[in-house]
C-alpha cells in the first residue's frame, strides 16, 4: 500500500485541476518536490518565525467558474485515469485517482450553484459574488494545498483554508502542523525563554493549528522544550 503522505504530496504537486483536465505532468523534479514537501514547509515556517514582517502577496491564479463547474460535475472519466499512468507506478496512479475523485466529490457538493426554472428547463445563473469568492479560495487550496503555507507567510491565511486542507489532505496537514510547531520551538530555543511569537503573527499560528486564544497546549509544548 502506498504511503498516504506520498499520495497526498504527489497530488499536491500535480494539482487536482490538472488531473481533471486529463493533463497531469510528472517528472523527476516533481517527484523530488513531492518528497521534500515536509522540509519545504519547515523552511517556510523558519522564515515565518524569524521576523515580524510578512512576505509579499502573490496574485490569485485565474478562476473560470464555468470550467470548474464542468470539471467537477462530470465525475471521473477513463481519460483522467489513463492520464495518471504518467507517474510510472500503477499503485500510485490508482491511489491518485481515488484521492482526486474524493476531492471532486467534495468540490461538486461545495460549488455554489444558482438554478433558475425556465420554459426550456432548469438554467444555472452565476452564483452571488460572496459565495463564489469563498469557494474560489477553497478550490485554490484543493488544487494546491501548499497555498495554505504561502498565505500564512503573507499574513492572509483564514480558517476556511485550514479547514479545507485538513479535510482534503489530512496527512499533509498533520505534517504542516508539525513543521510549524517544530519551527516555533526551534525559534524559542534559539532566542531564549523570553522570546514569543510576534504579536502580528500569533493569530495566523492559531488559525493554522486550529486553536483558540484560550488553548494552552501550544504554550505548554514550547515550555516543555526548556525542561
Amino acid at each position: 500500500m502506498t504511503d498516504p503522505m506520498d499520495i497526498e504530496a504527489a497530488l499536491a504537486v500535480i494539482g487536482v485541476d490538472n488531473v481533471l483536465r486529463a493533463e497531469p505532468a510528472w517528472s523527476r523534479k516533481m517527484a523530488r518536490e513531492a518528497r521534500d514537501l515536509p522540509m519545504t514547509m519547515r523552511e517556510a515556517f523558519d522564515r515565518f518565525f524569524a521576523s515580524s514582517k510578512f512576505e509579499p502577496s502573490e496574485a490569485l491564479p485565474p478562476f473560470d467558474y464555468e470550467e470548474v463547474l464542468k470539471l467537477v460535475s462530470a465525475g471521473q472519466t477513463p481519460e483522467q485515469a489513463q492520464a495518471l499512468s504518467v507517474v510510472g507506478d500503477a499503485d500510485l496512479a490508482m491511489e491518485l485517482g481515488i484521492e482526486a475523485n474524493r476531492v471532486v466529490a467534495w468540490a461538486n457538493q461545495s460549488l455554489p450553484r444558482n438554478p433558475r426554472a425556465s420554459l426550456t428547463g432548469t438554467k444555472l445563473d452565476p452564483p452571488d459574488p460572496e459565495s463564489l469568492a469563498a469557494f474560489r479560495t477553497r478550490w485554490q487550496v484543493a488544487c494546491d494545498p501548499m497555498v495554505t503555507v504561502r498565505d500564512m507567510l503573507e499574513g492572509a491565511l483564514d480558517a476556511d483554508q485550514v479547514a479545507t486542507v485538513a479535510l482534503l489532505y489530512p496527512t499533509l496537514y498533520a505534517e504542516m502542523r508539525q513543521a510549524c510547531v517544530d519551527a516555533m520551538t526551534a525559534a524559542a530555543m534559539e532566542h531564549g525563554k523570553d522570546w514569543d511569537v510576534p504579536t502580528e503573527k500569533e493569530p495566523y499560528v492559531r488559525t493554522l493549528l486550529q486553536q483558540t486564544p484560550t488553548d494552552l497546549s501550544l504554550a505548554a509544548s514550547i515550555q516543555q522544550s526548556y525542561q
